[in-house]
């Protein structure tokens, strides 16, 4: 309920450091940030995301994420 606030954010923080956000909306009436998006992405990959701004009759917005794969490794 307390978004970035709350302790077990935090901890899943802790365990998907790579995880960036352009800025937090809100995902739940509005008001509460809710829902996210963690990430484990190898060197080189980069992810966005954003809320939807349609609910689809739902009581919270969808949050959408983008992944753009790094360069390809090369075994010699």
């Amino acid at each position: 309920w307390f978004g970035p606030g709350e302790p077990a954010w935090r901890e899943l923080l802790q365990r998907f450091p790579k995880t960036r956000f352009d800025r937090l909306q809100p995902t739940f009436q509005n008001r509460l940030v809710l829902d996210h998006l963690l990430f484990d992405l190898p060197d080189g990959w980069t992810v966005s995301g954003h809320v939807v701004q349609e609910s689809y009759g739902s009581d919270h917005h969808p949050v959408v994420a983008g992944v753009v794969a790094g360069p390809r490794r090369t075994t010699d």
